[in-house]
């Protein structure tokens, strides 16, 4: 049986694969999963036959048990949170195997150093994948760029001569670089980033992104004029602010410091007041989830706050104007014009692939009133090309590509 063997994480990363496991489940593919974390409840449920946990595969570590338990049970008091729907004892089996491959990878001593400088960072249990795939046997292993177990899932695959996939949430300027067999990404530029840090063009294959693919269903399904009503009269049009925790980054595009919300609050309230003044343009504004709204209280004084979905309001904007959060992808695709921005035009800008078309990116607040009000006053229409940008049916072709990788070996 040529199986398929699927790992990852939750959150975004079970995004990214479920479209995948719905189109193999439709094709009658076998596969199995290893959902981790938090992905597995999600995932027990779309697929209950494939779902897979660690503790499912408890019985290929018995010999090391014993200590398994003992290092998790030490380190789950630091690392558990009985809020997050994982079982304790999933997670001390978790914890406990990523410390047990760390410790004979490099010993006490080195293991202890960086357990203490990295925390659950500098796990990369490739030992114990390599008894969990010798044991499931499959012919294709999957997974997104996730660390951890998933990378582990990756670099255990490669040395058992099993054949690879890697599916990339978004941009080429991933570390480390993909060391899969075969990768997808979401467009041609991606690609091109790819080839240039020296990956082969015959690895890379753009077929798009599927979680991205299915907000942009979602999206696209809502009635807009029936939402617009809501919050604007005639033709007027909607300039969405989209937040997220403004932070500074160094120069190899590494977390550096977090901004002043204060300043953040000055800058946008006097660009945004100044466009929505000037033109025949409603402003709303959308704080990110893991933010609060306290923290934009000068803005929210001045502009109406969206208390909506992810899709809601994206159906409802013209205009999106955001720093570097990736619902800027979100919003081209989806044919929003969309304006992204530095805080500081004197700091590291992180995000390459925003400061080029589709993306009209200004390099701090004075760059970004000016090309908003040459955009506006040029009465500019136009529309992203989503097609070139994101490619759709990304799942049918991810597939077409495993059942190739498959039939090969």
């Amino acid at each position: 049986m040529k199986k398929v063997m699927l790992v990852c994480y939750g959150g975004g990363h079970l995004q990214l694969l479920i479209p995948v496991m719905k189109e193999l489940e439709k094709r009658e593919q076998p596969f199995v999963v290893l959902a981790l974390t938090v992905a597995y409840e999600q995932c027990k449920k779309l697929f209950p036959q494939q779902t897979r946990r660690l503790l499912d595969y408890v019985f290929l570590f018995e010999e090391d048990l014993e200590s398994i338990k003992e290092l998790g049970s030490e380190l789950v008091i630091d690392n558990h949170n009985p809020d997050s729907g994982i079982d304790l004892e999933e997670s001390i089996f978790y914890l406990g195997l990523s410390m047990h491959d760390l410790l004979n990878q490099y010993g006490v001593a080195k293991a202890g150093k960086y357990y203490a400088e990295k925390g659950r960072h500098c796990f990369l249990p490739i030992f114990s994948m390599k008894k969990i795939l010798n044991f499931e046997q499959p012919k294709v292993v999957v997974s997104t760029t996730s660390p951890r177990f998933e990378l582990s899932s990756i670099y255990a695959a490669n040395q058992l001569k099993i054949k690879t996939l890697q599916i990339l949430d978004l941009f080429g300027d991933i570390t480390p670089l993909p060391s899969s067999d075969y990768l997808v990404c979401m467009n041609d530029s991606v690609k091109n980033t790819l080839i240039e840090r020296g990956l082969k063009e015959s690895q890379i294959f753009p077929f798009g992104q599927p979680a991205i693919e299915d907000t942009v269903r979602n999206i696209e399904s809502i009635d807009k004029m029936k939402l617009r009503k809501r919050y604007v009269k005639g033709k007027t049009r909607i300039l969405l602010f989209a937040s997220q925790r403004p932070i500074e980054y160094d120069t190899s595009g590494k977390f550096s410091s977090y901004l002043d919300y204060q300043s953040v609050n000055d800058n946008l309230c006097r660009v945004l007041g100044n466009i929505e003044t000037k033109f025949d343009i409603k402003v709303l504004i959308r704080i990110h989830p893991n933010e609060r709204k306290e923290d934009y209280e000068l803005l929210l004084n001045k502009f109406d706050c969206l208390d909506l979905n992810l899709y809601e309001s994206l159906a409802l904007a013209d205009i999106v104007v955001t720093s570097a959060s990736t619902i800027a992808i979100e919003a081209v695709v989806t044919g929003s014009n969309v304006f992204t921005f530095s805080y500081d035009e004197q700091k590291y800008y992180p995000i390459n692939v925003f400061k080029e078309k589709p993306f009209i990116f200004s390099n701090g607040y004075k760059s970004l009133e000016f090309k908003l009000r040459y955009f506006l006053a040029n009465d500019k229409k136009e529309k992203a090309n989503h097609i070139q940008f994101l490619c759709r049916d990304s799942a049918i072709h991810i597939v077409n590509l495993i059942e190739g990788i498959k039939n090969d070996n």
